[in-house]
């Protein structure tokens, strides 16, 4: 399997879905970005899910494309766990592994973090965080 080549699935279909509406409202992506704001480009690279966006532009998002609710509650169920980048395939490279090797000078293993040093490292990301104490699992 070649990593980073391949995007988690929930990000595809959070943004399917994003598309959905926005091709329904007759928006174009750079239109839609104006009102978020973000660019339009950030927009399509949401549809395509090539990247994570913040539950709060889920929430612009779903005011905007009158979704009732629907963005924000599959951003809750499908982008809140794919906080890591869309080219770290750890789920299905990580547990498939029969050993983790690593060498960490200056920072403490990714699966032996406490919630306080994962959240210090990830700038306070409640989402990133949550993400990181569910590897262990």
């Amino acid at each position: 399997m070649a990593i980073g080549k391949k995007r988690p699935k929930t990000l595809e279909l959070f943004g399917s879905e994003v598309k959905r509406y926005r091709s329904m409202s007759g928006l174009s992506q750079d239109q839609l970005g104006e009102e978020v704001p973000v660019c339009g480009s950030h927009v399509g690279k949401i549809e395509r899910g090539e990247t994570r966006c913040d539950r709060a532009i889920a929430v612009k998002l779903d005011e905007i494309l009158d979704t009732r609710g629907a963005l924000p509650s599959l951003w809750d169920e499908l982008v809140l766990d794919a906080a890591f980048p869309v080219w770290f395939d750890w789920p299905e490279v990580e547990s498939e592994a029969d050993f983790l090797g690593t060498y960490q000078c200056l920072v403490v293993d990714g699966l032996l973090q406490t919630e306080d040093y994962a959240s210090a490292l990830l700038g306070g990301d409640k989402a990133a965080t949550a993400a990181r104490m569910k590897r262990p699992a």
